[in-house]
C-alpha cells in the first residue's frame, strides 16, 4: 500500500511545516516511512520512501543534506525530513531539492523514534486514518505548550475533528466544539458532575455523535473538566480509536494540572486569591481560573454546601489551627480543605445531585463537632461557623459561601463554643444578618446597652447575651460560661440596675436579645452591600 506524500503531510503529524518541492513531488507516492543514521545511509533506502532524519544525525543546513538529496534522488526516495534548522535554508539546497524530485520536508520537531513508526503504520494502512493516531496523539501533546487551549487545538489538528475542553455544565470553555452539541438536561449535568465519572457517548444528530472524556487528576475522582470530539457514527473502528486517542490527551492533561499545582505552591501564589477569582467569574468562569482551580484540587460540579469558619485563636498559630480544623473535619466525614478566606477560612461539600433536608443536618452536626474538637486541642481557642444552602454549579458555591459568611458571623454573637448557624431561604435568623441591618439599629442597640460598657471586662454584656440565649435561665447560662448559678444572678441583679429593665416583661426582653444580638454582629454594611464580597 502507498499514500501520496501531499496526503501523509495534511494527516497533522506536525504543528508546523515547510515543504520544498515541486507539485508533482507531492503527488509521488510513498510505501514507507524510515530513519537514516547519517545523509550515507540514503544509499541503501528502498524506492518510493520518505527518510526521516533527527537533528542530531544530519542538520539541514549542513553540506551533507545536499549528499542525501542526490542519493534520495538516485535510490528513488519521495523525500526527506528534517528538523527546520535556526536559520533559513541556502537557497543551493532549496533549488536542488526542486530540480532533483526529492521533497524536502522541516518540521519543528523531528524525532525519529516518535515519527517514524506512526507515519509508517499510516502509509502501510491509507483505507484506515487511525493508524497511529493514538500514538500521533501522544507526541503532539508531549512536546505542547504548558496551555490548555492550545493543548486542545493541537489534538483537535491530530484528531481531523471538532475538539472541545467542557466544564461540568456543559459549557464549552476552549476549542472548536460546537457549543449547542451537549444536551444541558438534568441528567447530563449530574453525569459530569458525578463523583466517579466516566467516558461516555452522546448522539450529536443523525450522523455524528460526541465522544466525552473526563479529565480527573484524582484516578477515579471527579472531573472539573471533560475533553469532547465531535466524530462521525461511522466507522466504528474509527470512534474506538478516537475515544482511545482522547484518553492518552486526558491523561496530558492530568500531567499538566499535576505541574501547575507544583507551580503555584512553588511561586507562593495564594489559595485565598484564587477563590477571590473564582467567585467574582462564577457565573461563567474563564479557563485558566478553571486550570488553577483543577490544579488546586478544588471540585467545581454538583451541588455545593459551602462552609465560612471564623476564629479567634489566642496564642494559638493560624496554621496549627487550620490544620487541626481540617483534622477534625475529615474524621466527621467533611473532607475539605479549608481555604483562607476574608476573615477566615472557606470550605465546601458537593454531591453530583441536590442534597436532602437530612444532609444539611448532618453537615451543620458534623462542623460543630469538628470545632468543638479543634477548641478542646486549644483551649484559648474560640471558633464559629456558618453553612450555606446548597446549589448547583459555580455559582451556586458563590451564593452557598455568600451565606455561610453571613451565617458566620450571627455564630459569632452567640460566643459559645461551636457556635454553628445555618440561615435558610425563609429563615427569620435573615432579620439579624449584617445585610439586612440597618446603622439606626445598631444606633439604638449600642444606646440601649451602653451603660453595660462601664464593665471594662465585657462579662456583664456577655453573660446577658448568654441568659437571653438559654431562655433566661440562670442555671443553663451558668453551665454555659462554667460558673456559679449565684454568679449569674448576681451579675443579672447588677444588670438589671444599670439598665433599669425588666426582665420578665416580653417586650424588653426581646428588645435586649436583639439588642446583644445586633451589638455583637459588628458594624453594618450599607444598603445593598454584600456581606460575602471581599
Amino acid at each position: 500500500m502507498s499514500v501520496a506524500l501531499s496526503r501523509l503531510l495534511s494527516v497533522g503529524f506536525f504543528s508546523d511545516q515547510t515543504v520544498f518541492a515541486s507539485e508533482r513531488s507531492l503527488e509521488t507516492p510513498v510505501d514507507s516511512v524510515t530513519a537514516a543514521p547519517a545523509a550515507a545511509a540514503v544509499a541503501e533506502v528502498t524506492p518510493a520512501s520518505l527518510v526521516v532524519f533527527g537533528r542530531t544525525q544530519l542538520r539541514a543546513e549542513d553540506v551533507d543534506t545536499d549528499l542525501a538529496i542526490r542519493l534520495a534522488a538516485e535510490r528513488g526516495a519521495t523525500g526527506l525530513l528534517l528538523q527546520r534548522p535556526p536559520q533559513p535554508l541556502p537557497q543551493a539546497t532549496r533549488s536542488l531539492a526542486e530540480r532533483s524530485g526529492v521533497a524536502l520536508v522541516l518540521v519543528e520537531d523531528a524525532e525519529p523514534n516518535r515519527l517514524v513508526p506512526a507515519m509508517d503504520r499510516y502509509v502501510r494502512a491509507p483505507e484506515s486514518a487511525d493508524s497511529g493516531l493514538v500514538g500521533l496523539v501522544a507526541h503532539r501533546l508531549r512536546a505542547a505548550p504548558p496551555d490548555p487551549a492550545e493543548m486542545v487545538r493541537l489534538l483537535g489538528t491530530a484528531l481531523r475533528h471538532p475538539v472541545g475542553l467542557v466544564d461540568p455544565t456543559g459549557r464549552v470553555v476552549a476549542g472548536d466544539l460546537r457549543p449547542a452539541l451537549l444536551p444541558l438536561t438534568a441528567p447530563t449535568t449530574a453525569r459530569l458532575a458525578a463523583a466517579r465519572p466516566l467516558s461516555r457517548v452522546c448522539s450529536a444528530g443523525p450522523d455524528a455523535l460526541l465522544l466525552l472524556h473526563p479529565v480527573h487528576p484524582t484516578p477515579g475522582g471527579p472531573a472539573n473538566l471533560w475533553l469532547a470530539a465531535e466524530v462521525p457514527v461511522s466507522p466504528a473502528a474509527h470512534v474506538r480509536v478516537v475515544t482511545q486517542a482522547l484518553g492518552v490527551a486526558a491523561w496530558a492533561f492530568v500531567a499538566h494540572f499535576a505541574t501547575a499545582a507544583v507551580d503555584l505552591e512553588r511561586r507562593g501564589r495564594r489559595l485565598e486569591a484564587l477563590l477571590t477569582r473564582l467567585l467574582e467569574e462564577a457565573g461563567a468562569p474563564r479557563l485558566p481560573v478553571l486550570e488553577q482551580a483543577t490544579a488546586a484540587g478544588w471540585r467545581l460540579g454538583g451541588w455545593h454546601s459551602g462552609v465560612h469558619v471564623r476564629f479567634r485563636a489566642g496564642q494559638t498559630p493560624t496554621a496549627v489551627v487550620r490544620d487541626r480544623l481540617r483534622e477534625h473535619l475529615a474524621t466527621r466525614g467533611v473532607r475539605a480543605e479549608p481555604v483562607p478566606y476574608a476573615d477566615g477560612w472557606s470550605l465546601w461539600t458537593t454531591s453530583p445531585v441536590a442534597p436532602g433536608p437530612q444532609a444539611q443536618v448532618d453537615l451543620i452536626d458534623a462542623v460543630r463537632r469538628a470545632l468543638l474538637a479543634a477548641e478542646h486541642d486549644c483551649p484559648d481557642l474560640r471558633l464559629c461557623a456558618g453553612v450555606g444552602s446548597a446549589a448547583e454549579g459555580t455559582a451556586g458555591l458563590r451564593d452557598s459561601l455568600r451565606e455561610a459568611r453571613r451565617a458566620s458571623v450571627l455564630a459569632g454573637a452567640r460566643d459559645v463554643a461551636g457556635a454553628v448557624e445555618h440561615i435558610g431561604a425563609n429563615d427569620v435568623k435573615r432579620l439579624l444578618s449584617n445585610r439586612y441591618t440597618t446603622g439606626v439599629q445598631q444606633d439604638l442597640a449600642h444606646q440601649l446597652l451602653g451603660p453595660l460598657a462601664a464593665d471594662a471586662s465585657g462579662q456583664l454584656l456577655h453573660t446577658l447575651s448568654c441568659y437571653l440565649d438559654n431562655k433566661s435561665s440562670a442555671t443553663a447560662t451558668a453551665a454555659v460560661l462554667g460558673v456559679h448559678r449565684n454568679t449569674v444572678l448576681q451579675r443579672l441583679d447588677r444588670i438589671r440596675t444599670l439598665l433599669t429593665v425588666d426582665f420578665t416583661d416580653p417586650d424588653e426582653r426581646l428588645a435586649l436579645h436583639l439588642a446583644t444580638r445586633l451589638v455583637r454582629t459588628g458594624t453594618p454594611h450599607r444598603a445593598g452591600e454584600d456581606v460575602a464580597a471581599s
